[in-house]
């Protein structure tokens, strides 16, 4: 296949996703289901013109089931569930990392091939090198937030958001005081995308928006 130019994981079959076309998004192309089921958690990569998907070995359960993906690059993705499975994609085909990952992953980013940083949701977090993860570590002040969101621009500076609207800024291996980005109470979900070191933007299912 050509080089890796969308990626998606989800836990249902026949579901479309959108693809990035140059600078506009094309009308979402629909993903071959392959006799999946709808328990079966599934990976799903694209050249710009077709889908192609992979079964994954889960059983189905909710803990078993991809919660997020992440590329650095065209050739470098990693994939990750609640019950500590990592997946990495190399170009060609995705791998199972060896080992147990921290449980309760269920957001990371990826800024290079040597770092990722995923967030829990027990508020805590780890930092993948492309081999192994580390332990999960709290995240200070976060503990009852629910993280939800993370996005690093480099493998210095990240940001991550939880569904109390509470967001902490991580830089160099240290954690900013919490702050709240969206009040109100808990939103149904949240999202945060960081373009650069300066440049962070949040979104919630109240239709809120922040930029920071």
């Amino acid at each position: 296949m050509g080089y890796l130019q969308a990626i998606f994981v989800t836990g249902c079959s026949g579901a479309s996703r959108s693809v990035k076309g140059g600078a506009t998004w094309s009308a979402p192309i629909p993903v071959e289901s392959n006799s999946l089921s709808s328990d079966d958690s599934s990976l799903g990569t694209s050249d710009g013109h077709s889908w192609s998907t992979q079964q994954t070995l889960g059983t189905g359960a909710l803990d078993d089931r991809l919660m997020d993906v992440s590329c650095a690059t065209r050739r470098f993705c990693v994939a990750v569930n609640l019950n500590g499975l990592t997946l990495t994609f190399d170009g060609q085909r995705w791998s199972t990392v060896p080992g147990t990952g921290p449980r309760g992953m269920i957001s990371l980013s990826c800024s290079s091939t040597s770092f990722c940083l995923a967030v829990a949701d027990s508020g805590a977090y780890a930092t993948f090198d492309g081999r192994r993860w580390s332990a999960l570590s709290a995240i200070p002040g976060f503990g009852a937030v629910f993280a939800y969101s993370v996005s690093c621009s480099s493998t210095t500076r990240c940001t991550a958001i939880g569904l109390s609207g509470m967001a902490a800024n991580w830089q160099q291996g240290r954690w900013s005081e919490p702050v709240r980005v969206f009040p109100g109470g808990y939103s149904a979900t949240v999202a945060v995308s960081c373009a650069s070191s300066d440049i962070r933007m949040a979104l919630s299912s109240k239709g809120d928006a922040a930029i920071y």
